[in-house]
Formats: C-alpha cells, sequence, structure tokens
C-alpha cells in the first residue's frame, strides 16, 4: 500500500466544517424542542403532504 501523504486544505474547508456542525447543532435543537423535520431526496416530493402534516422539511441533498 502507497503512504497518503497530507496535502494543506483551503482555508475554506474549515468554514465548511463549521456550517456543517452549526447546522446539525440547529435540526438537533429545533427536534428537541418538539418540533417535526422532514428531509427529503426527490424533487417530486409532494411538498404539500409534509405541510399539511405541520412538519417543516428540508431537502437532504440540493442538487437532485
Amino acid at each position: 500500500m502507497s503512504e497518503v501523504s497530507e496535502q494543506p486544505l483551503p482555508r475554506t474547508f474549515e468554514e465548511f466544517n463549521e456550517q456543517r456542525k452549526a447546522s446539525f447543532i440547529h435540526v438537533k435543537d429545533f427536534k428537541q424542542a418538539g418540533n417535526r423535520l422532514v428531509g427529503f431526496l426527490c424533487s417530486y416530493t409532494p411538498l404539500e403532504i409534509i405541510d399539511a402534516a405541520g412538519a417543516s422539511r428540508t431537502k437532504s441533498f440540493p442538487f437532485s
């Protein structure tokens, strides 16, 4: 096996990591407050059903 050398990462990588962590904490706090959250992948998801259920929605993969 070849040894993997560590490459220096751009500063923006750390910003992405911080944003991901902040998003996770926000969702965790939202759910602990008793709110409903539905994650979905497909752009054909009937959002009206999620709204009618009284839940908030978040697209899990924003590029689909």
